[in-house]
């Protein structure tokens, strides 16, 4: 993905930004500017960074983001793979909005998945427009794959999540969906803490939990 438009409109990267600081305008963040699209769903703000790499520049609304125990650049908070995971369940339909319609907080993410059952919906509110930006797929089974260096690879049922975890071995498990057909949300306590949380409506949602601090998700 080349652009900001591209970049946001999929649910397995997200846009990363450098602000220079020099370009003297008064509204916070308005230096930031579109730098490249980046692997995962959702962003680690929390780190660590044990490089020696010279920290960037952030400012409100964006954020630090990490990569690999170094910096990879500023986000949009909403992007943040914190304790709400991007998703404002306040700011969500209780069902899915339709595309171009109308949404009043920028950015805001919202996942539903009502799989077994009519599909998977990925809503973000777009920030210049403010109208949600839909997409869909019907369901299918959820790819769950530790990577080259795992231990294990699923096919997780329509309607289960993805769980990948591990330390000394990156291991791939299915989990149920606590949250049920719907909104995907913090408040179904489903969200492992700390760890990353990937939504895509063709592969449902992954929780990534290898790049964060051990334990409890080490093996």
């Amino acid at each position: 993905m080349t652009t900001q438009a591209e970049c946001d409109g999929r649910g397995d990267c997200h846009s990363v930004f450098v602000d220079p600081g020099t370009c003297g305008c008064a509204a916070a963040g308005c230096c930031a500017h579109f730098s490249r699209c980046a692997d995962g769903g959702r962003a680690n703000c929390s780190g660590p960074a044990t490089c020696l790499a010279p920290q960037p520049f952030c400012e409100a609304p964006y954020v630090l983001s990490y990569v690999s125990n170094c910096f990879e650049g500023c986000v949009r908070q909403s992007e943040c793979a914190s304790a709400d995971a991007g998703i404002a369940s306040s700011a969500c339909p209780k069902t899915p909005p339709a595309p171009s319609s109308s949404c009043s907080n920028a950015y805001v993410t919202c996942f539903y998945d009502n799989c077994p059952g009519t599909g998977r919906t990925l809503a973000i509110c777009d920030g210049d427009t403010y109208t949600w930006a839909v997409q869909t797929a019907v369901c299918g089974t959820v790819t769950c794959s530790a990577g080259a260096s795992g231990s294990s690879n699923h096919t997780c049922p329509s309607g289960q999540m993805c769980l990948i975890a591990g330390h000394n071995t990156v291991v791939a498990s299915c989990i149920n969906n606590d949250c049920g057909q719907g909104l995907v949300s913090p408040e179904c306590t489903l969200f492992p803490s700390g760890c990353a949380v990937n939504y895509s409506p063709t592969d449902g949602v992954t929780f990534d939990c290898v790049t964060y601090t051990c334990p409890p998700y080490c093996v």
